[in-house]
């Protein structure tokens, strides 16, 4: 070792000139470390570290060790300032990218062993860390726990008081099918424009008010039990395809379109969660299904942003009175779920603010190259089929990927439809799937 000397950094300017780092050795094997370093003005830090010490760097500070900071580091050496440990560090060249393990613990073990090593410290490190703050785990994890709980529960009594505002019976008991089987019914629920107001003096008459939506969905819960019962359906798919609602404030969505209305924003609101909560109500008790889902597309051009908040509501109302229903609320304008072997594609057919055409009612070669770049970009197989609303008719094209449909209008037609197309008459279309394909269904509403 060198003596305690002043060292004028002015004469020499080399790292390695200004420290030493000697190993010391018993019969080659290292049993401990001696440095000095020489600083500017003031007396060298010089001083000895033991095999375990320098190891024990080296695994805390490493990147592949626990990748501690310095200042942490240095707090297991209290003999050194944090200065002085910054410059042990150096001297030694330790570095993030060093290996997790002291000189000696290389010489005198092989790679396989250095990777158990590795491991096992990992190991250690995290049942240490683990013990020192399990208690401090367990009580932030009750603390989230009560939150969640009480969260839940005034969310519970929240939607509780809004279905008791909208007269909802909870008096019901959920029941199952003693016999099950892979067929699904798909129910395209599209374009119920509740809100929606047809002059008495238009040219063919479609009254559509609250009691009407109740005498329509009546018929539709009538329809599902027939095919349910003659395709052998245990599970079923209520899938809205978009413009649930006729606008807000007596516009579209995109606004700049006066819409003729018979409820205000509130009544619409209220109307459709109702008549959906019945539904599902209808569909939990009668027995007739194993698996109830609800998908909902993310909105229509009539009622955008405001269609999918109601659904959403829909959604939260759902898990109170049947938390057994799969709910999904689409984000996206087109989205897919998978039925068996079958991939379907939703979308409403235009969206409430980029859109300014309409997808087609039948397929035509710019739509299909749309369909098939979406088909593609996901990676979809099996039997694929697109099915979408806003046109309020039905049709069913092929392209070579998949099936193109069009569904129809739970509301119908408006006057001013009516003066512009003729008399589009409400409907609601059926998918069925099972072991022989797709089968195809429709129901006249009005």
């Amino acid at each position: 070792m060198k003596e305690n000397i002043v060292y004028d950094a002015s004469t020499d300017a080399k790292l390695e000139n200004r420290v030493t780092v000697d190993p010391v050795r018993d019969n080659d094997k290292i049993t401990g470390y001696n440095f000095e370093i020489l600083i500017r003005d003031k007396p060298s830090l010089k001083g000895t570290l033991s095999r375990d010490e320098v190891d024990l760097i080296y695994r805390l500070y490493a990147a592949d060790g626990s990748n501690l900071t310095q200042r942490t580091v240095s707090r297991y050496f209290p003999l050194y300032t944090f200065q002085e440990f910054k410059k042990i560090l150096r001297a030694f060249n330790i570095t993030k990218a060093s290996a997790p393990f002291a000189p000696h613990i290389l010489e005198e073990k092989t790679s396989e062993e250095l990777l158990t090593l590795t491991m096992q410290r990992k190991e250690n490190d995290y049942l240490k860390k683990y013990e020192q703050n399990k208690e401090q785990l367990h009580e932030q994890r009750y603390k989230e726990l009560l939150k969640t709980n009480s969260e839940l529960k005034q969310s519970v009594d929240t939607f509780k008081e809004f279905l008791s505002d909208l007269k909802f019976d909870f008096k019901f008991e959920v029941k199952k099918p003693t016999n099950t089987t892979e067929a699904t019914l798909l129910v395209y629920l599209s374009d119920m424009h509740i809100g929606a107001d047809v002059s008495d003096y238009s040219v063919y008459a479609n009254p559509y008010d609250r009691d009407e939506v109740f005498k329509r969905m009546q018929k539709i819960l009538n329809r599902i039990y027939e095919l349910a019962f003659m395709a052998q359906a245990s599970n079923i798919i209520i899938c809205n395809i978009g413009d649930s609602l006729d606008g807000y404030n007596g516009q579209t969505t995109r606004g700049g379109h006066g819409l003729p209305q018979n409820m205000n924003n509130k009544d619409q609101f209220k109307t459709f969660i109702s008549v959906m909560l019945d539904l599902f109500k209808n569909l939990s008790e009668s027995g007739e299904f194993d698996n109830i889902k609800y998908i909902c597309v993310e909105g229509g051009n009539h009622d955008g942003d405001f269609g999918y908040v109601a659904n959403k509501a829909l959604e939260a109302s759902l898990s109170i009175i049947n938390p057994e229903i799969e709910v999904r609320i689409f984000d996206k304008f087109i989205d897919h779920i998978t039925v068996g072997n079958n991939t379907f594609i939703f979308c409403h057919g235009k969206d409430a603010k980029d859109m300014f055409r309409n997808m087609p009612l039948t397929l035509n070669d710019k739509i299909e190259n749309q369909i098939t770049e979406y088909i593609d970009y996901y990676k979809l197989s099996g039997e694929i089929h697109f099915i979408k609303g806003d046109l309020h008719q039905t049709a069913t094209t092929y392209a070579r990927k998949f099936r193109y449909k069009s569904v129809a209008s739970f509301f119908g037609s408006s006057e001013w439809i009516h003066k512009n197309f003729g008399n589009t008459l409400a409907a609601v279309d059926f998918d069925i799937v099972s072991n022989f394909g797709i089968s195809e269904s429709r129901l006249i509403l009005n």
